[in-house]
């Protein structure tokens, strides 16, 4: 399998701990999975029957709360849809937005492997040279979501470390690769990173019964990553990294899944809140199509 990444791009991903890589998705790569996502939503999201979860790193839904939800919990092998705190009511069932697609915060967690359309885009054989590029032997594709961060209610997620929440033993080996559906700015809450954070050491561990503290920067070392449709952007799993709220007129949709190592240099930790099931094993990167 060809090298996808300059020794060039490896070095800056080493450095900074995340790497922007424009125009890998094209418009109408875009344009489909955002009508996906809206078909999802208009088609699949009954909200007369939905248990009113709502998504949010801040607040109520704090780490220790989101354990505690049996429809989160349950996720990781299912296309489910999780609401902004602002966009429902206290039920979850009446709408304070003008649509259902304004109401929802994500999409997730198997996508890639359920829906033909994201699966299409999560098998390319790029991604699959990317990993080999980064070192990967034996690399598991975990937790995909379609993020619509709906205008004036789209949600703060709050400064993380993706290896947080899906970490491996010995190896902290979690990448994240995640694409804007559409234009991202800091109008419409684009990522915000700490450039050479992944060089430090993991700061919380979200597992099955919580999290301990979370990491907080100093203003200054914030940088925000404003890029076209279609960039991706790899994130180191230790990178420290966040998206503010979007206030704006506009959405900011955006798709994005982790590769881990699941080979003899790493193993997925048995402690992480998301786990594959007997029925629904973690994808094997190499070995996926679509």
């Amino acid at each position: 399998m060809p090298s996808f990444l300059t020794e060039s791009q490896l070095e800056q991903f080493d450095r900074d701990g995340y790497l922007l890589i424009p125009g890998f998705l094209s418009e109408n790569d875009c344009e489909g999975l955002r009508n996906e996502a809206d078909r999802l939503v208009d088609e699949e999201l009954d909200l007369s029957t939905h248990p009113g979860t709502r998504f949010t790193t801040t607040e109520q839904d704090s780490p220790d709360s989101q354990t505690s939800d049996v429809y989160f919990m349950t996720s990781g092998d299912k296309v489910r849809f999780f609401l902004e705190p602002l966009a429902v009511d206290q039920t979850g069932k009446r709408l304070l937005v003008p649509s259902k697609r304004h109401a929802v915060n994500k999409i997730g967690h198997a996508l890639h492997l359920l829906n033909p359309v994201y699966r299409r885009v999560s098998s390319r054989p790029e991604i699959k040279s990317i990993a080999r590029d980064l070192g990967f032997e034996d690399p598991i594709l975990v937790q995909s979501m379609a993020i619509l961060k709906p205008p004036r209610v789209g949600g703060e997620v709050s400064s993380h470390q993706d290896a947080s929440f899906l970490g491996t033993r010995p190896l902290d080996t979690c990448v994240g690769f995640w694409w804007p559906m559409e234009k991202a700015e800091k109008g419409n809450g684009c990522l915000w990173v700490v450039p050479g954070s992944h060089k430090g050491s993991l700061k919380s561990r979200m597992v099955e019964t919580g999290a301990t503290e979370q990491s907080h920067p100093q203003e200054s070392e914030w940088l925000p990553v404003e890029v076209d449709a279609g960039t991706l952007v790899l994130i180191h799993g230790r990178l420290v990294h966040k998206s503010e709220a979007n206030t704006s007129q506009r959405s900011r949709y955006a798709y994005t899944f982790h590769v881990a190592e699941d080979g003899l240099r790493a193993k997925w930790d048995e402690l992480n809140w998301l786990q594959p099931s007997s029925e629904t094993p973690f994808t094997r990167l190499y070995d996926f199509e679509s």
